[in-house]
């Protein structure tokens, strides 16, 4: 994944072109549901794009590569807080550490089913994911 603006611009040529393919196809399919989830801070990764959401359901990292077959695989991603026992003994006060637990894939997924998917996963009003 590149962190900073500069190795954005970087990228592979080909890394930049999947990410804007995917991000042209979402806006396509339904630019408001982009806003309704809270899309925000996209960077280009290998073969596709990561970006954070805070939707209603679902409030973290989404990871979107494309495969050989040309479809997409996704992953939803959680920060989850711990506390470093060994860092919180050494200093004498709790200290927390961040592990990114993938908490759902979904593989070989089309560009007509990808904005579905995020909406039914992000914006799904009956199931709140903790």
């Amino acid at each position: 994944m590149y962190t900073t603006k500069k190795e954005a611009q970087n990228a592979k040529p080909h890394n930049k072109e999947v990410a804007n393919t995917i991000i042209r196809q979402m806006k396509a399919t339904n630019i408001n549901l982009m806003m309704y989830m809270g899309f925000r801070k996209p960077y280009i990764i290998e073969n596709g794009i990561y970006f954070t959401v805070s939707g209603v359901s679902f409030d973290g990292q989404v990871e979107i590569t494309i495969n050989s077959t040309d479809k997409y695989d996704i992953k939803f991603i959680k920060a989850v807080k711990k506390i470093d026992k060994e860092t919180s003994a050494m200093i004498g006060d709790i200290f927390y550490k961040t592990e990114f637990k993938v908490v759902m894939r979904s593989k070989d997924v089309s560009s007509d089913e990808l904005m579905p998917l995020l909406e039914n996963i992000i914006e799904n009003k009956r199931k709140k994911q903790k």
